[in-house]
């Protein structure tokens, strides 16, 4: 149900006079029927799983502080395909606020941009923590940065991104802009040969793969018959807990299968080869310790091979066209240090 809403444009031009964007030219605020723009279907300045709560926050805002005419208006372009029409740009969680209390009409900056980046970074720079909008988490500002790769707005270059991210994450401090800048990378790699990967794009390339991940995840366990864990390079404190108590539970293997963060193409081979020989001080370690708790000779314990954890190969990530394949992917399977299949897939 619309409920017809008293906003006062004047007085918004009068408490917030418009301005030009960043890259781009402001043509004039109007107050406008919200049917007449048209939102895009998906958030493209933030993470999903960020909607929901600003949305509701911003719902409870315009509920008792009514329009805050201090603060800039939301931030639309004309529809390429009708004049008549405009595109919403800045101001999509506004929208959803007031779609959810029936407001028939708001308050617009009609503007355009000189290029595509200037828009999307004006997305970014537009949600820095003033009321009644909601800052940028370093998810939402990664997001950006990896859209801003895919769409060749920016070379995917680590200067090109960096100076991105200065741009579109200016409210962050140094620490967080390297994190976002991790982030990206987890995303996108640097080479086009390679598959990056964090830890959740591991487990789900595992699971395509049939692999076993996640420890006991039961969908793991019941597609592969087995437990495993999928690794980065980096500490085992966490597999050799989990592993441990699983191998207690079940009398099972545990198999734990590598994958290299930021991969390069001169040095995945030789990071696979010190990640495999972390598996193997790992296994070194567990028969220490039953060497010292049941006072046998260390040779005797390593002789008996009883550790749980087997070193299971590594997920693929060289993705350059092999001609021998007919121009399929270098590795499309588990395959060892070298990069050798060690699947039938």
């Amino acid at each position: 149900m619309l409920h017809i809403i008293d906003l006062d444009l004047e007085r918004s031009k009068k408490e917030c006079p418009p301005q030009n964007p960043p890259g781009g030219k402001h043509l004039k605020r109007i107050r406008s029927r919200r049917d007449l723009t048209t939102w895009p279907e998906a958030q493209p300045y933030r993470v999903l799983v960020n909607n929901q709560p600003h949305v509701r926050d911003l719902t409870n805002s315009y509920s008792i502080n009514h329009m805050i005419y201090t603060e800039p208006p939301q931030v639309v372009v004309v529809d390429p395909d009708n004049p008549k029409r405009f595109i919403g740009i800045i101001g999509y969680q506004r929208n959803k606020a007031q779609e959810n209390l029936g407001w028939d009409m708001a308050i617009y900056d009609v503007v355009e941009y000189d290029t595509p980046l200037d828009q999307l970074e004006h997305g970014f720079t537009s949600n820095t923590v003033q009321n009644p909008r909601a800052g940028s988490t370093i998810e939402d500002l990664a997001k950006g940065a990896c859209l801003a790769i895919e769409r060749k707005l920016i070379p995917n270059t680590d200067k090109a991104i960096k100076a991105h991210i200065n741009r579109i994450a200016a409210d962050k401090t140094d620490p967080q802009k390297r994190n976002i800048f991790k982030k990206v990378r987890n995303k996108k790699s640097a080479h086009d040969s390679m598959r990056p990967l964090d830890g959740k794009s591991a487990n789900e390339l595992a699971a395509e793969h049939e692999i076993p991940y996640g420890g006991d995840v039961e969908e793991s366990y019941e597609v592969t018959g087995q437990y495993g864990f999928i690794k980065e390079p980096g500490g085992f404190k966490t597999v050799m807990h989990d592993g441990l108590r699983l191998w207690l539970e079940y009398d099972e293997p545990i198999y734990v299968t590598g994958y290299i963060t930021h991969p390069n193409p001169a040095t995945i081979k030789s990071r696979r080869n010190t990640w495999e020989k972390e598996i193997v001080r790992l296994n070194e370690m567990i028969y220490k310790i039953s060497a010292k708790v049941t006072g046998m000779d260390l040779d005797s314990v390593r002789e008996l091979g009883n550790s749980p954890f087997i070193s299971h190969g590594f997920l693929p990530q060289i993705i350059s066209p092999d001609v021998t394949k007919g121009g399929k992917e270098q590795e499309t399977s588990r395959v060892d240090k070298d990069g050798n299949s060690l699947d039938n897939s």
